[in-house]
């Protein structure tokens, strides 16, 4: 019974949240969301690794390891929990190749960039990532693609995946 709470309540704030997607808030969220697709972040870490000198090019091969654990990690969680996205029009072709929501990817890939800036970057390059990746993860409940604790579950994954690294 108190995990059927659980669910409702997570349900509630995460439509209370999508209520900010209209207008610029959806076009933000959207903008914010592709930011952390793997389309975008892998090819940058290979950029970073091909062309930059070090210390970026180490920080761009454990990232790219870390990224890539990430994203392993949440695809056989996505398989055993098999939970379905909430209902909405946006992101068809997300839905279309990826239909489970738990837990969420880009919320993975931003906290394990996350908590690799916190350990290796200046203070202030990591608190900006820090402050994206929690961007990010509110634009995926914002757009309607994810519940809000599969954005939490993401970010945890992510954390412990960007730890191990």
């Amino acid at each position: 019974m108190q995990f059927e709470g659980w669910i409702k309540r997570d349900a509630q704030g995460s439509a209370g949240l999508r209520r900010l997607g209209k207008g610029a808030g959806r076009t933000i969220s959207a903008v914010l969301a592709h930011t952390a697709d793997t389309t975008v972040l892998f090819p940058a870490a290979g950029l970073i690794w091909l062309f930059a000198g070090e210390p970026w090019k180490s920080w761009a091969w454990k990232a790219g390891l870390a990224l890539l654990a990430g994203t392993l990690a949440t695809g056989i969680l996505k398989l055993v929990f098999k939970r379905r996205r909430p209902d909405g029009r946006w992101g068809a072709f997300d839905r279309l190749v990826d239909p489970h929501s738990f837990p969420s990817g880009h919320a993975n890939r931003t906290a394990v960039l996350a908590v690799l800036a916190a350990l290796y970057a200046p203070p202030s390059a990591a608190a900006a990532v820090i402050l994206w990746a929690l961007a990010v993860g509110l634009s995926r409940v914002v757009l309607g693609m994810h519940y809000l604790s599969d954005v939490i579950a993401g970010w945890l994954v992510g954390a412990a995946v960007g730890l191990f690294f």
